[in-house]
């Protein structure tokens, strides 16, 4: 045999005819070194006693159907080969079948494949008008054809199909499994494929290899409504990717402790702790035991004896983030590597690393006009004072970056964080080649889409419009009758955050970005934004306190969004617009992951929708 061993799991509920077609194909396919597990889930028809007669079969025995997720981990712990392949009980296996899925394994990025079926969602389907089988040779004909028109093909996938999926044992011990929280089935390959792709991992479709499968053989026999089923964990899943860590900070650890202290300080700098996630990766805690005792809410993984890529895989396994930072120990942050992830779609995010040994010396004249330009909107050179009650009309440095002072002088009051967050989005969008304009909807003094004009400019980009949409006169008084979240709201009192649009015109100018790639919308958003000459939206920055001017601007302008453009809140810690957000949210059965980007804003990311 010239390929490697591979260990099969199946797990059964009853079906004890469906059980015995399956292995009867499978015998005649396997390797002398090969191993079958079979996990009898609670069955109580004649199964035990026909895996009683098969020798060649190690037989795992639950007293009850602890569930799909259950069967296929209890199997994997008996695995005793590098590659397990998880098998449903209602499919029927042809000759090179198993060579087919382990073969794409020489790569070792790869982390799981999968075959084509004639019964499965998504990209693995083979369809075939013609194939109608009446025995195993009409199957193994079938995938014999397949195997010689596509010799060697594989396609890179976002997801695989449990029916029939195979990874690496290791890994699939590490990253801890099949989630069993999914009861008796559905949606915990989903769940196992996020994990493995945040890791790093390929998954990959043997084009060449054809697996039949029946299909909910086992629910029919048991009497289980499988789409209702499915329904539920799919709900499950959605709710176990929103309430997911958006980053997870990987930090390979040496054996001084002063080097991985400003490092630390450095992510601590960089984010908010709180809502991410902090692996160290340490060859040996004794160095360290002072600063590890001393820091609360990071992961230890031990990584003494392992190679240097070793450490990082173990570490990828370990974390639970959406999304991954690497960093070795003595680096400094590199905080808009940080916001380029974080406004990375998590299913298209790689590890990256995010770290340098000093602070990266910037030749490229687009970020040196983009970063002065940062600093002249928030006015962080000549540091003009605060201009709201609670900062003592003195210029603070660190309320200024968080964007928590109204300044008196400056043309944006959102800080230096939601600036970075903004300038990354709008690059991602023009990276990616997200279709459509970009707006804010409540600009005071127009700093944040001058940023954004800014960063249409330096990139060259001609075709993409500014809508700059504003009362220019401050905010509505509130409507309580109408909207009771809005009830005492005080905005309309404030007189400075009444910015005429003379000025905001002229604001503009001072940067030479007052152009007919800028659009202004002066009115109520009630009045102004259902009828505006807006086509397609790539970036929607929300800045409207209120959960009026909130919900206002959602309900014209979120449907124009392109898939894969970015919603942008700024004032989500804000009880009306938090508010109008989840409404909204809850309405619309929005579920893409929000992701903060300081103490008072958030962000998130349009995907497709997917009709299941």
């Amino acid at each position: 045999m010239t390929r490697p061993a591979v260990t099969i799991v199946i797990p059964v509920w009853n079906a004890v005819k469906t059980t015995m077609s399956c292995l009867t194909t499978l015998r005649d396919t396997l390797g002398p070194d090969d191993q079958v597990v079979v996990v009898d889930n609670g069955s109580t028809d004649g199964t035990p006693a026909f895996l009683a007669t098969q020798s060649w079969v190690e037989v795992v025995t639950h007293e009850q159907n602890e569930g799909f997720a259950a069967g296929c981990n209890a199997g994997a712990r008996r695995a005793t080969n590098p590659v397990v392949i998880f098998l449903n009980n209602d499919t029927l296996l042809a000759p090179e079948w198993i060579e087919g899925l382990v073969a794409p394994f020489a790569d070792p990025r790869v982390g799981a494949t999968g075959p084509m079926s004639n019964f499965v969602s998504g990209p693995q389907l083979l369809v075939d008008d013609a194939y109608e089988p009446k025995s195993r040779a009409d199957i193994a004909r079938h995938a014999d054809a397949l195997r010689q028109r596509s010799a060697g093909r594989t396609r890179e996938t976002g997801r695989l199909v449990g029916f029939c999926l195979a990874v690496r044992a290791e890994v699939f011990a590490e990253i801890g499994g099949f989630d069993e929280g999914f009861g008796l089935g559905g949606c915990e390959d989903d769940d196992l494929c996020n994990r493995l792709r945040a890791a790093g991992w390929r998954l990959l479709i043997a084009e060449d290899t054809f697996v039949h499968h029946i299909g909910h053989q086992t629910f029919d026999d048991n009497s289980i409504d499988w789409y209702a089923l499915q329904q539920d964990n799919l709900v499950k899943l959605q709710h176990k990717s929103a309430a997911g860590r958006p980053l997870s900070f990987l930090v390979l650890c040496g054996s001084q402790p002063l080097p991985l202290i400003a490092t630390l300080v450095g992510i601590e700098e960089a984010v908010e702790v709180s809502s991410c996630e902090v692996v160290l990766l340490v060859p040996d805690r004794k160095p360290l035991a002072e600063v590890l005792a001393g820091v609360g809410g990071v992961r230890v993984v031990d990584v003494g004896g392992l190679s240097e890529d070793r450490a990082w895989q173990l570490g990828q396994h370990t974390a639970s983030g959406l999304r991954r930072a690497l960093l070795r120990a003595g680096e400094a942050v590199d905080v808009s590597a940080v916001q380029r992830l974080l406004a990375t779609d998590p299913w298209a995010a790689q590890p990256t690393p995010v770290g340098a040994e000093l602070k990266p010396v910037v030749t490229d004249p687009r970020d040196l006009y983009l970063d002065l330009m940062e600093k002249c909107l928030l006015n962080t050179i000549y540091e003009d004072p605060a201009q709201d009650p609670w900062s003592a009309r003195r210029f603070d440095p660190a309320k200024r970056a968080g964007g928590l002072d109204w300044p008196s002088l400056a043309h944006t009051m959102i800080g230096q964080k939601r600036l970075d967050n903004l300038r990354a989005v709008v690059e991602t969008v023009l990276a990616e080649d997200v279709p459509g304009d970009l707006i804010e909807t409540g600009v005071w003094r127009g700093g944040a889409c001058i940023l954004m004009r800014a960063v249409l400019k330096a990139y060259g980009v001609t075709d993409r419009r500014v809508f700059v949409a504003d009362s220019f006169e401050g905010l509505p008084p509130p409507d309580p009758e109408k909207y009771p979240a809005d009830a005492g709201d005080q905005h309309h009192t404030f007189t400075p955050l009444a910015v005429s649009l003379a000025q905001v015109r002229a604001n503009f100018a001072k940067y030479d970005l007052l152009d007919d790639q800028v659009v202004f919308l002066k009115g109520w958003f009630k009045d102004t934004l259902p009828p505006a000459p807006i086509e397609q939206l790539a970036v929607l920055r929300l800045d409207g306190d209120m959960y009026e001017s909130t919900m206002d601007a959602l309900s014209a302008l979120y449907d124009k969004v392109a898939p894969g453009g970015f919603i942008i809140v700024d004032d989500y810690a804000l009880a009306g617009c938090n508010k109008a957000i989840n409404d909204f949210r809850a309405a619309r059965g929005i579920d893409d992951p929000l992701v903060g980007i300081d103490s008072m804003s958030c962000y998130w990311q349009k995907r497709a929708r997917v009709l299941v």
